[in-house]
C-alpha cells in the first residue's frame, strides 16, 4: 500500500508494469535500482527472453542480468531452456518481489 510520497532516490513503482494503471495496490515505492527490475521486456528483444540474447558467432545463448548498475554474465548455453532458467533463479534471487519476467 502506498502510504507516502517518495524519499529521495525513490520513485513510485507499477506492479504491473502498465504506467497507466494508478490503482493504490499497483503502485509501490521503490529505488531507482528495483524499478529498473520491473522494467518491461526491450522493444528489441529477439530471444522472447529478458535477459537472454543470441550470439552468432558462438551459436550459443547468453545470459546475463543487471544489480545495482553492474551486468552480472551468467554464461552461455546450447539450449534457450537453460539460459532462461539461469535468468529467472537470479532474477528471483536478487530482484526478489521486483523480479520481472518482461
Amino acid at each position: 500500500l502506498l502510504n507516502s510520497e517518495p524519499n529521495i532516490g525513490e520513485v513510485v513503482d507499477h506492479v504491473n508494469t502498465i504506467k497507466s494503471d494508478n490503482r493504490i495496490g499497483n503502485l509501490r515505492i521503490a529505488t531507482e535500482s528495483q524499478n529498473n527490475f520491473n522494467r518491461s521486456q526491450r522493444k528489441d528483444n529477439t530471444s522472447g527472453v529478458k535477459g537472454v540474447t543470441w550470439i552468432k558467432k558462438t551459436n550459443k545463448w547468453q545470459a546475463q542480468c543487471m544489480v545495482e548498475g553492474v551486468q552480472y554474465y551468467l554464461g552461455v548455453y546450447s539450449k534457450i531452456e537453460d539460459a532462461t532458467k539461469v535468468v529467472d533463479d537470479f532474477r528471483r534471487e536478487f530482484h526478489k518481489e521486483f523480479s520481472n519476467k518482461g
